[in-house]
């Protein structure tokens, strides 16, 4: 939990509940990359990334010394390019055009279920595999460390290049405010978000607004996950990160939150602390089977219950519709009641019509929900909100 005073706020009529879901589209005007920046750079990263002690990959540091069959970053780097490469090729069932590190991310961790039998994944083509087996038996590495390292390698620029500067928020905060003006504020107001980044956090703590993420202190000053305290929570905002978080950690088999990077790791130290690797969800397909591990699978829960016993206005802002899991959940909401309404801030409605997945887009273009005012969605993105934006729209 984190508390700190707030004054003078109006609470929301509570027969109209409210909810938030945010996409990346909130975090981009921060000055933080989107999909296909984040892209670039990871497929740029052996430039500036190497693999250290911790076994994980850091910008500006110094590699350690490497050991025979470790995965260095030009090894992952020429991994997720033939990835890339493979996802784009004609002779690829469901060709994807311009591969972005999701797909990439899908596409390996796939392969990873696999080999490790958690998952059949009989679609996969054998060229595909050879290919792959062939390239990790030219580097003199195992298959299966080459696909582990690979997506820790993507996870952990994730981390490094999505953390914002706070003069930056402190410079447009009003963007966050009009998108989530105060009087929509009350003791019970879920944000659910798909990003990683730490912006929405740095804005409830900077405005003084109670929030918790469902991560409490212990005695050895890193914070487990409780869904009981989560659940029983009194505090005026729950911010629900349903694709993790660049703070969180698997630690000895626990998802862990470390509120101090240095606790993780001091680049003008000896050396790093092992075992802290990022937890981020990435991939797409890949993701409905995350959303059943623990904690994603307590918070995905917590997403589905809240849409089906109390919300009625869902407010998106910034997301393309192409989580098939939180789409389904969308969907299952805005059928079962024809008093709910879905308001959506986007950048480019053309876009998001063009991209977004089948079924969403028959829901956003249907012209009795626009008519009728179920579906209201707002050009722009949030540059383009003012102070009463928001509640004109719900109106």
């Amino acid at each position: 939990m984190f508390c700190f005073k707030m004054n003078g706020v109006k609470k929301l009529h509570k027969e109209s509940k409210v909810a938030y879901l945010f996409g990346s589209g909130i975090s981009i005007p921060f000055c933080l990359p989107g999909v296909d920046g984040l892209t670039e750079l990871i497929l740029k990263s052996d430039q500036f990334a190497s693999l250290h002690t911790d076994q994980c990959y850091h910008v500006g540091v110094p590699a350690g010394v490497y050991l025979q069959g470790d995965i260095k970053t030009q090894i992952a780097v020429d991994f997720i390019k033939l990835v890339r490469d493979i996802l784009s090729c004609k002779e690829t069932l469901n060709k994807i055009q311009n591969p972005n590190y999701e797909d990439i991310a899908d596409f390996i961790k796939q392969y990873h279920l696999s080999l490790t039998h958690q998952y059949e994944t009989p679609a996969l083509s054998q060229l595909w595999m050879k290919k792959i087996k062939d390239f990790a038996s030219q580097r003199k590495v195992e298959v299966q460390l080459l696909l582990d390292y690979s997506i820790r390698l993507i996870d952990c620029m994730l981390q490094y290049f999505l953390n914002h500067n706070h003069a930056t928020l402190i410079s447009k905060i009003e963007l966050i405010q009009n998108t989530v003006p105060e009087f929509l504020i009350d003791e019970k107001l879920d944000l659910f978000t798909l990003n990683h980044d730490l912006i929405m956090e740095d804005y409830l703590a900077t405005k003084g607004i109670c929030y918790t993420d469902g991560f409490y202190p212990n005695q050895d000053k890193l914070h487990y996950f409780d869904f009981k305290k989560f659940w029983q929570s009194s505090d005026e905002v729950r911010l629900v990160k349903l694709h993790g978080s660049i703070d969180r950690y698997y630690h000895n088999q626990s998802m862990i939150k470390v509120t101090d990077p240095r606790y993780i790791n001091d680049p003008g130290s000896n050396g790093f602390s092992d075992n802290f690797v990022p937890s981020v969800l990435s991939g797409k397909i890949v993701k409905m089977l995350d959303y059943s591990k623990p904690i994603h699978a307590d918070l995905y829960g917590y997403f589905r219950v809240k849409l089906a016993t109390e919300i009625s206005k869902l407010i998106v802002v910034g997301y393309g519709f192409g989580d098939k899991g939180i789409n389904n959940a969308i969907i299952s909401w805005f059928k079962q009641n024809n008093h709910n309404r879905l308001l959506v801030i986007t950048l480019k409605e053309d876009t998001l019509l063009a991209n977004s997945r089948f079924a969403m887009t028959n829901i956003l273009q249907d012209h009795y929900f626009r008519d009728n005012r179920r579906v209201v969605i707002l050009d722009g993105g949030i540059e383009n909100l003012s102070s009463n934006s928001i509640r004109d729209a719900l109106i």
